[in-house]
């Protein structure tokens, strides 16, 4: 039983390890293809397609000669930075195992040296914490923003990001060799201006809503014996047709007189109360904010005459 689980153990580590190694052909394989790509299409002078390939052989299999080739390729291109960092990652991996091409790539930084532009990046000193530094759409880590960019020559974007801002974007033009410094401009947080509002004091419900029952209860009091009233007068004025000159023929004509004059004053009444009420009511909804009013003498006058029946209010609240 032990033979047979230490042979499917030894049959499973074989199959691994043929595996890994077919895997690793296969990418071999894929990048000796884009390695030749690359080749290809630098003596085309198809620097951008060359030097893509060439990254992505070093990508599937790693080699100091296709580092190499990284370099030489954005140097022909005119990419100066580019080729001079492609130079730097060479020579370490030259050293790594003691290649003598580490020295022909050290020779290449050399040469090269001189002509990298380089562009100094400078803070103003109340900078706000929240700022992103954004380098041709890529953004910049703090530590360097601190030392010597080294870029391209070319047109480069510089774009500066404050939350609660627009960003504000600078561009710069730098040739090989020249070195410059630039300030940031940074963008202008807007300034948001409170404008104190006045505070309103609650209202107290009991006054509110006991007010607003009152000025309802009033003015049904107020067209109820308006309505009524008006039409005792009509009563009044029929039965005064049968009473000439004040004088009833009949016991009937009289006791209609005097009933519509009951009524009429009946409502004269109970419209002068319902005026109260309405009154009464206004005043407890303006000083139901709680505020000090001040209060005036209110005057209410019924008003009886021609055809209307009402109440005239005088003063102020």
């Amino acid at each position: 039983m032990r033979f047979v689980a230490r042979a499917a153990a030894v049959w499973l580590a074989l199959l691994l390890a043929s595996s890994t190694f077919a895997a690793a052909d296969t990418e071999k394989e894929r990048a000796d293809k884009l390695f030749e790509d690359g080749r290809r299409y630098l003596s085309a002078k198809e620097y951008a397609l060359a030097c893509i390939a060439f990254e992505q052989s070093q990508a599937s299999d790693p080699a100091i000669g296709t580092q190499l080739n990284i370099a030489l390729c954005y140097e022909a291109w005119g990419k100066t930075a580019s080729a001079y960092r492609a130079y730097v990652e060479a020579e370490r991996l030259a050293k790594l195992k003691f290649d003598d091409r580490a020295r022909g790539a050290r020779t290449k930084l050399a040469e090269l040296a001189s002509r990298v532009p380089r562009l100094r990046l400078e803070l103003p000193e109340d900078t706000d914490p929240s700022l992103v530094i954004m380098f041709d759409n890529k953004e910049l880590a703090l530590e360097q923003i601190a030392d010597d960019l080294l870029i391209d020559p070319g047109k480069h974007r510089v774009e500066a990001r404050v939350a609660g801002a627009p960003p504000k974007a600078t561009e710069i033009e730098i040739a090989n060799g020249e070195r410059k410094t630039l300030l940031i401009d940074l963008p202008v947080t807007a300034t948001k201006v409170i404008v104190p509002v006045p505070s309103t004091p609650p209202r107290r419900a009991g006054r509110l809503y006991g007010g607003i029952a009152l000025i309802s209860l009033g003015v049904v009091a107020i067209g109820g014996a308006s309505f009524i009233a008006l039409g005792a007068r009509q009563d009044y004025n029929d039965a005064v047709e049968l009473c000439p000159q004040f004088v009833c023929s009949t016991r009937t004509a009289f006791d209609a007189t005097q009933d519509a004059r009951k009524r009429a004053n009946y409502m004269t009444f109970v419209g002068v109360g319902g005026g109260v009420l309405a009154i009464t009511g206004f005043v407890l909804v303006l000083t139901s904010r709680g505020d000090a009013v001040e209060q005036r003498p209110v005057s209410i006058v019924p008003v009886i005459g021609g055809d209307q029946i009402g109440l005239a209010i005088g003063g102020r609240l």
